[in-house]
């Protein structure tokens, strides 16, 4: 049993659907069932009811739930304490700029980098701007969607 396969669980607990988990996680659809199924056949406990219609938790899922939910709570206090009391105690700003693009699903991976140790300064900048800063490197990331004209006939 690991952390992300208890994210799992409580995720598709919220969104009742593989696809729609898969995709809010950012992973394929059967990688999410196969860790779901993994688990389950570790604890011994079918946690869900798979059908055409969707997802739901079995009633013995219901009933470990908050359990999941705990250790999952557990988990991340003993990061933060860990972070607490270890030798690096900084907390970073992370200076980030974007311009019309898709933040969510970059930022999620963007800051597992830093174990909860920082802050995040988001501002919404034109291309121009940001290339400027990055080349100065006044910003530790930005996101740029380029978007082309095409002129039909």
């Amino acid at each position: 049993m690991n952390y992300e396969q208890l994210l799992y669980v409580t995720e598709l607990a919220n969104h009742q659907t593989l696809q729609e988990t898969a995709d809010f996680l950012h992973i394929s659809k059967s990688g999410l069932s196969q860790s779901i199924s993994q688990l389950e056949s570790e604890l011994g406990v079918q946690l869900f009811k798979r059908s055409h219609q969707g997802t739901v938790l079995t009633s013995k899922g219901q009933e470990l739930l908050p359990y999941i939910k705990s250790m999952m709570s557990a988990n991340m206090n003993l990061i933060q304490q860990a972070g607490r009391l270890g030798k690096i105690q900084s907390i970073h700003t992370i200076k980030l700029a974007y311009a019309n693009t898709f933040l969510k699903p970059m930022l999620t991976e963007f800051l597992k980098l830093y174990n909860g140790n920082a802050t995040l300064v988001i501002k919404r900048k034109s291309s121009s701007e940001i290339i400027e800063q990055v080349r100065h490197k006044e910003l530790d990331a930005a996101l740029l969607q380029l978007i082309a004209n095409i002129k039909s006939n």
